[in-house]
């Protein structure tokens, strides 16, 4: 799950509420260094985005599912939480 860079503290405390409300998912902090290997992995694979690109990127949180069905009550969710970008699902291969 993606969050605009410019998301308030206030806000991120939602998001984080929104992912805790879906009893089929697990989600962690918001990954917000553009030097981490995670950030990098998420956005670029193997390759490393120029720092001055990476600052402006959304933060992501990574959230995990344990039900094929939790996707769609996690979007529902977070559908209107302030900050959120976009939600992504990707197969645990991708992480």
């Amino acid at each position: 799950m993606f969050v605009r860079p410019q998301t308030t503290p206030d806000q991120v405390k939602l998001v984080q509420s929104a992912i805790d409300r879906v009893t089929a998912s697990t989600g962690s902090a918001p990954n917000r260094d553009p030097r981490s290997r995670e950030f990098q992995t998420a956005y670029c694979g193997d390759a490393r985005p120029p720092e001055a690109v990476g600052r402006t990127l959304p933060w992501y949180f990574t959230v995990w599912l344990t039900s094929p069905g939790a996707f769609g009550a996690l979007v529902a969710e977070v559908t209107d939480v302030p900050g959120v970008v976009a939600v992504r699902h990707a197969p645990r291969g991708d992480w």
